[in-house]
């Protein structure tokens, strides 16, 4: 495995100094290179292996979903556009509501109490969230785009 090349200490004052500050501490960095470089890398591997856990608990978290999450589906999206002729306008209509082959929910016996789980409770609540929203979003885009060629003038 080859090893990681390690930053140097101007990468590592580019990335974790502000720049207010920044033109002081290259001062400093002339006078006690060494400190400052061992301080910075300690910041730098702490970042790392921060990023590292966000990575793993954002995988738990996914696994976590799949195994409890209730399957709730997002529902259907649709979008009509007509001429109203009593008033002379065009009328838009947008309708979401539940798959009807999908509209029955079952549920384990014994959930997890929310109360006493709340960080797994939120686990899946942040999954099922992204999951609606991805759904969504894509149906949305797709009826606004049929939407919005319905609104051009002929």
């Amino acid at each position: 495995m080859a090893e990681k090349k390690l930053p140097t200490l101007m990468e590592l004052i580019d990335r974790y100094v502000p720049r207010h500050t920044r033109e002081e501490v290259v001062e400093m960095s002339i006078r006690y290179e060494e400190r400052i470089t061992a301080l910075l890398r300690t910041i730098h591997s702490y970042h790392e292996r921060c990023q590292s856990l966000q990575e793993h608990l954002h995988e738990l978290e996914e696994e976590y979903a799949k195994r409890t999450m209730v399957n709730v589906p997002a529902g259907l999206v649709t979008t009509e556009a007509g001429k109203d002729l009593y008033q002379m306008a065009t009328y838009f209509r947008l309708d979401w509501r539940l798959d009807p082959r999908r509209a029955v929910i079952t549920m384990r016996d014994e959930p997890f109490d929310r109360v006493e789980f709340p960080r797994l409770f939120e686990a899946a609540m942040k999954q099922f969230e992204k999951q609606v929203l991805r759904e969504l979003t894509d149906q949305l885009k797709g009826e606004y785009a049929k939407l919005y060629e319905a609104s051009r003038p002929r």
